[in-house]
């Protein structure tokens, strides 16, 4: 069943992968403890400059970092994980930098993934994956944010096929 939840380009891509795209994965975390957003990009060694998918123009600065798609819990959210390699400075000093009264606030996280440099104008997701961070795990070279999703895109009800709905079928 076909899915309206991608870019027409980028399953073009998926399918027959040019040499010249790279896949770029991007995160912004943001929350109240965080004086601006913080945007990094993987496998890059310059920053990036992408559309957002509201169109507005965002710069990532590259970090090392592995993101674990997410797992469906037995709910209707799912969970995933970051692993950041801290010797940026900013995460650590943004995470000693919380105040008691502040761990109450939530940290947000947002993965958007591009293919550079042909899809930099808008994410190949057309809705990118949102997350609340769970648990952080702060360490001098490595971060680890656990996060819990709040939707699930591939959950529905099912459809029910009767016989006064479907003239059809017939009982064999």
């Amino acid at each position: 069943m076909p899915s309206n939840s991608v870019v027409d380009a980028y399953a073009e891509w998926l399918a027959t992968p040019p040499t010249t795209g790279l896949l770029i994965e991007t995160i912004e975390i943001y929350g109240k403890q965080a004086n601006s957003d913080l945007c990094f990009c993987n496998r890059r060694s310059t920053p990036l400059v992408a559309s957002d998918e509201n169109g507005m123009p965002r710069t990532f600065l590259p970090l090392a970092f592995q993101f674990t798609k997410p797992a469906i819990r037995n709910s209707t959210e799912y969970t995933s994980s970051v692993r950041l390699d801290g010797l940026d400075g900013r995460l650590l000093e943004l995470f000693a930098n919380i105040k008691s009264d502040q761990l109450n606030d939530p940290i947000y996280v947002i993965l958007r993934t591009y293919i550079d440099p042909t899809m930099l104008d808008r994410p190949v997701w057309i809705e990118p994956l949102k997350f609340r961070c769970e648990k952080v795990k702060v360490a001098l070279d490595v971060i680890e944010l656990d996060l819990v999703g709040g939707r699930l895109p591939t959950k529905r009800a099912g459809i029910y096929y009767t016989m006064d709905r479907f003239e059809g079928l017939r009982p064999f």
